[in-house]
């Protein structure tokens, strides 16, 4: 018990004085703090974004306009995450899924939908097998090949890293 009685009270006696105590306070730095300081304001931020901000699960790809007529081709796992009600956006207009045909089409069947020239716009795969998914738009657009994204769903950052393993959701 003397032993640390004795410490503190050297201890006590090194910071009473005035020329150990300004050396001791030259010893941490500002730029220190600033530092601090500035790695603190970024984890804030990052856990308001994470808490607050969205991420857009989407798909991407190219649609067919026809008049009021819009469809896209879709990929059997795009296809397989696509419901009708979602919300899109083709060429910054936005819209709904109307319903996604279940029978699967290849490049042909495209094709004697939207013509020879319009399949090589919308860069569809002769090997692949796509599925058509019908859209309503809030606007008409003119007629042709336009960027379409279907927004699967709007999650906030912090729920994709906890939620998201190895591919799927949990």
């Amino acid at each position: 018990m003397n032993i640390n009685n004795e410490s503190e009270k050297r201890e006590e006696v090194r910071l009473k004085s005035p020329e150990k105590l300004g050396a001791y306070m030259h010893a941490v730095r500002p730029s220190v703090w600033g530092i601090l300081l500035a790695i603190t304001i970024l984890l804030i931020g990052f856990f308001y974004w994470a808490a607050y901000g969205e991420i857009e699960i989407s798909v991407t790809t190219m649609a067919y306009v026809d008049d009021d007529d819009v469809m896209c081709w879709v990929e059997y796992a795009d296809a397989m995450d696509i419901h009708p009600g979602m919300k899109v956006i083709c060429n910054s207009t936005k819209g709904t899924v109307v319903r996604i045909d279940g029978k699967g089409m290849n490049i042909r069947d495209i094709a004697e939908d939207v013509g020879e020239y319009n399949i090589q716009a919308m860069m569809i795969r002769d090997n692949e097998v796509y599925y058509r998914v019908d859209i309503k738009l809030e606007e008409v657009l003119h007629d042709g090949v336009e960027d379409v994204k279907i927004i699967e769903r709007e999650i906030t950052p912090g729920e994709y890293i906890l939620n998201y393993r190895s591919g799927e959701w949990e």
